[in-house]
């Protein structure tokens, strides 16, 4: 079994015998997920980062955030940060109060946010220009900044193809994406001044 975010013959530099190869089995279009597997996947995502929501605040969250796999992830995220800087247990968040956390994710108008802004932001945040933002350094203050860009792509613009987050920035493949979002991920959950700071950015970029 094999995935991908386009068909066999959309796929860039895959060789032609492949694309046939591939034509010839079975293609599913995979569609967004329905209510009962959005709650079945937040619980599962739950898991590993022991959080522990109320059955009404998983259906809450299923109900009103239905975009994609990424946003759902991103909910639990923000609702973790949220329980951790004001010392709540997850269990005490209500539905009311991850309507709050949550509300301009599950708001019906929301600002389009794109590559050009996260990066414009991301610049502003930590004094750098873009062009060293899309520079091919490997140093600290550079590529830190970088990861937490992708991150927020990867977050922010659900419908983005990782490839296309990488390519974006100038980095080799899809696998520097994915290296960048544990990092920020990981770092997210155990730096409160940090998880701020991404907050904070996040809270600007759909203003």
């Amino acid at each position: 079994m094999l995935t991908s975010d386009r068909p066999p013959k959309d796929i860039p530099d895959l060789e032609k015998r492949l694309v046939t190869r591939f034509e010839s089995g079975l293609l599913a279009d995979l569609k967004n997920p329905d209510f009962e597997t959005r709650v079945a996947i937040l619980r599962k995502k739950a898991e590993p980062e022991n959080i522990t929501l109320t059955d009404e605040t998983f259906t809450y969250i299923a109900d009103k955030i239905s975009s994609s796999v990424r946003a759902l992830e991103g909910s639990l995220i923000r609702i973790l940060a949220y329980a951790s800087y004001n010392k709540l247990n997850p269990e005490d968040i209500t539905p009311e109060i991850a309507q709050s956390i949550l509300a301009d994710m599950i708001s019906e108008v929301s600002r389009e946010i794109t590559l050009d802004a996260i990066t414009d932001q991301v610049c502003r945040t930590f004094e750098l220009s873009k062009a060293q933002i899309m520079d091919k350094s490997r140093k600290p203050n550079v590529a830190f900044p970088r990861q937490v860009a992708m991150y927020l792509a990867n977050v922010l613009i659900p419908s983005l193809a990782l490839k296309d987050i990488a390519e974006y920035y100038n980095r080799k493949d899809h696998t520097t994406v994915l290296h960048a979002k544990r990092l920020i991920e990981n770092q997210f959950r155990d730096d409160l001044d940090f998880r701020s700071l991404v907050e904070q950015m996040i809270k600007n970029l759909r203003a």
